[in-house]
């Protein structure tokens, strides 16, 4: 009983579920859980005025670029900051997780495109997110093992 709190407590807060639900105008419904009144005051300001900040950042342009062009619908993953709240909720179990990632990894990119009679899906996986994930988990493994392989030469 005591875990299924805890873990009800990581996923809703300490006060339990919360949220605001509403119509910001004809076309626009928000839902914010859990989130503070500022956070709420900035969604409805933000629906009132929307804009494509996403586009413009350069991970994002970068993923995008390699993605066809003529898509009716792009879905972007940002996989480092789901690994990074997963060792957080680890850590918050007591598990001895320790990994950093670099900040702003370019995300996976996918997409739906028509072409001819045809509808098509395309991924893009940035060999760089690969990379700096592979490299957090295997610096985590090392620690969880007490340092590094067997018979590793000291210092490595």
């Amino acid at each position: 009983a005591a875990q299924a709190q805890q873990m009800m407590a990581m996923i809703y807060g300490p006060n339990g579920m919360s949220g605001v639900l509403g119509p910001v105008n004809e076309k626009t419904f928000i839902a914010v859980q859990g989130g503070t009144d500022q956070l709420v005051e900035a969604t409805v300001k933000s629906a009132q005025n929307p804009q494509d900040r996403l586009s413009g950042l350069a991970q994002v342009k970068a993923v995008s670029g390699q993605l066809p062009q003529n898509r009716f619908g792009v879905f972007y993953l940002q996989l480092d900051q789901i690994i990074g709240t997963g060792a957080r909720y680890a850590q918050g179990f007591g598990m001895p997780i320790k990994m950093q990632l670099p900040q702003n990894l370019p995300p996976i990119g996918f997409s739906a495109a028509s072409e001819g009679a045809a509808l098509r899906f395309d991924t893009h996986v940035p060999t760089t997110t690969i990379q700096s994930i592979v490299a957090a988990g295997m610096q985590a493994y090392m620690q969880m093992q007490g340092g590094g392989a067997e018979g590793a030469p000291e210092g490595l």
